[in-house]
């Protein structure tokens, strides 16, 4: 479970761990820490708290997080991505690796 305010509240890089406690049609109700949250089975986001929070699988979460470090990779290197971009995550990886690599003068 992610917060969009998860920095100040020492959300862990990988989200809370939760637990589904009942899957309906169109929601999912998810325990975690000592809270339960509704969540829409389409996209993942709370059916409330201004849909600031939301849910992912770890997969995903991982998935996430190295398109993240990549992402950050190449930006600390000058190099910025339009948002649409194609490049796939283990592209996105090779380049921010090419971008990290030193050069010889």
């Amino acid at each position: 479970m992610f917060d969009t305010d998860g920095a100040w509240m020492e959300q862990p890089q990988d989200g809370w761990p939760g637990k589904v406690t009942k899957a309906g049609d169109e929601h999912l109700t998810v325990e975690y820490l000592m809270f339960r949250q509704t969540f829409r089975r389409d996209n993942g986001r709370a059916s409330e708290a201004f849909r600031r929070q939301w849910i992912e699988t770890a997969e995903t979460a991982g998935h996430n997080a190295r398109r993240s470090a990549a992402a950050a990779t190449l930006r600390k290197h000058g190099i910025r991505l339009d948002t649409g971009h194609r490049l796939t995550l283990e592209r996105l990886e090779q380049v921010a690796a090419l971008a990290s690599t030193p050069t010889s003068s």
